[in-house]
């Protein structure tokens, strides 16, 4: 009981100082300005995957 008691403490620790203020709008701007000059500088990079779905109560046991 306690180590849950601990464990739930300890995430709520955790979380509440991630807690972020809204940025203001020129901010705003500016984050997306860095977003876009990193996206510039690396237009061949891509990413390749593939989507596999699971149902487990359709498979054979």
């Amino acid at each position: 009981m306690r180590k849950i008691l601990f464990a739930i403490c300890t995430l709520i620790g955790l979380i509440v100082p991630a807690h972020a203020e809204p940025l203001s709008p020129a901010d705003l701007k500016s984050l997306l300005a860095q977003i876009q000059d990193k996206r510039g500088a690396a237009p061949q990079m891509q990413a390749e995957f593939q989507e596999e779905k699971f149902i487990h109560l359709m498979t054979k046991p």
